[in-house]
């Protein structure tokens, strides 16, 4: 970048700018499944990214369990 202005900065920035969402399954204080990602999208604000992040979590907690434990 020859002449890089802090517009190009905060695009790139924005590009990049992506959360990590991960989980831990415990049983009696030992970890038996976790997961951690890069979030697939890039979120426009702070609400959005959790709001992402909650989805995220709630697909991993619904995968690991069986529908049959709910009911």
């Amino acid at each position: 970048m020859h002449d890089s202005r802090k517009s190009h900065l905060i695009v790139a920035k924005r590009i990049v700018r992506r959360s990590t969402s991960s989980y831990v399954f415990k049983f009696n204080d030992v970890a038996i499944s976790w997961c951690t990602k890069k979030q697939p999208v890039t979120a426009l604000s702070s609400c959005e990214a959790e709001y992402t992040t909650e989805l995220q979590l709630a697909d991993g907690f619904t995968k690991a369990f069986k529908l049959d434990k709910f009911e």
